[in-house]
């Protein structure tokens, strides 16, 4: 299915939640996008902000309604400064193209000039989606390394405990101390014994988590005598 010319455009800007800059700023990333339409001719008929990470590509509604206006012929080009904008799973994104291209539509890159309206542009779109997907795959693996060799190291992992060591000593004692019927006393227990006695509020996450720390780092004979 052909689309008549000019096209119409719907322009989508992304920001991951936890990291932004004014170089990639939603307002910056539209401004290059609106140059670029008006450039190239096409109507803009939505402008679409995306403040998400992580989140599988077609079930984040932004994108759900960009395609839906597509392929109810209400757009015909969905465009992003930047492919890994819109994702970086190559299976997800290519579903994305089939979607598009099957209602007769395309997927615009502005930062590689990419067009997805021809069997080229598609095969282009393939490959760096790829390549997209492997620098993810690397990178993991290369965090997934350096933590192993930290951990064989012995430097411990994770963040740093907000309770002093007389709250953690207090908290081990009192969970190796058995109640009258012989079991354990509650992780809440701990907690509200602990505030009451002035070692400060901890959540129970946070003392269990220093508790079986301690009880790791324990030699093995005591360890396994005492127990959790």
């Amino acid at each position: 299915m052909n689309r008549p010319k000019p096209y119409r455009a719907i322009l989508l800007a992304r920001v991951s939640t936890e990291h932004t800059s004014q170089d990639t700023s939603p307002d910056r990333q539209l401004a290059n996008l609106e140059r670029l339409a008006e450039l190239h001719g096409w109507e803009v008929v939505d402008r679409i902000v995306e403040r998400t990470s992580g989140a599988q590509i077609l079930d984040r509604p932004p994108v759900a309604r960009a395609l839906d206006r597509i392929v109810n012929y209400e757009a015909d080009v969905l465009v992003v400064d930047h492919l890994f904008r819109l994702g970086r799973n190559v299976r997800e994104l290519l579903e994305v193209i089939d979607t598009l291209h099957a209602a007769g539509g395309h997927f615009f890159d502005a930062t590689h000039k990419l067009d997805t309206s021809g069997p080229f542009g598609r095969l282009i779109f393939t490959l760096l989606a790829a390549v997209g997907e492997f620098e993810i795959e690397d990178r993991r693996g290369k965090i997934r390394e350096g933590l192993a060799r930290a951990v064989a190291r012995g430097k411990k992992l994770g963040k740093p405990s907000s309770m002093t060591d007389a709250a953690k000593g207090r908290a081990l004692a009192l969970r190796l101390e058995p109640k009258t019927d012989g079991d354990p006393p509650s992780w809440n227990e701990i907690r509200l014994l602990l505030q009451a006695e002035g070692h400060g509020k901890h959540g129970r996450g946070t003392i269990s988590r220093a508790v079986l720390r301690m009880l790791e780092e324990r030699p093995p004979a005591a360890a396994g005598k005492d127990g959790v």
